[in-house]
């Protein structure tokens, strides 16, 4: 996190564990709900991602992948990823709570 805001000199901020996936993230927003992501293994929690990451030099900067999230990106998974964008996304169906304890549920494709 130190080396992003020493690039760009904006705080990213600390978001927490992603569960399941051993990492932990912190973001940096900018437009229209679009935002970076930076990712770190989480040493609390093990996972696949966490353990890929574990590998690199630590405090270094690299892009790892990206993503988009929506409610229905079945139409973005089969069409727009594959043909206009030119990669075969991974889809996952992801789930949590909102702040008031109901349920929500959105989509991501890597």
């Amino acid at each position: 996190l130190q080396e992003f805001e020493n690039m760009t000199g904006i705080k990213p901020q600390s978001v927490g564990a992603l569960r399941g996936l051993g990492t932990k993230c912190a973001r940096v927003g900018l437009d229209n709900n679009v935002y970076i992501e930076i990712i770190a293994p989480d040493p609390k929690n093990s996972g696949p991602v966490g353990e890929v990451l574990a590998d690199l030099e630590e405090g270094m900067l690299l892009p790892f992948q990206f993503a988009i999230r929506g409610r229905d990106l079945s139409d973005m998974k089969d069409d727009y990823v594959p043909n206009d964008l030119g990669w075969e996304p991974d889809h996952i169906s992801m789930f949590g709570t909102n702040s008031d304890g109901s349920p929500k549920k959105w989509e991501m494709l890597y």
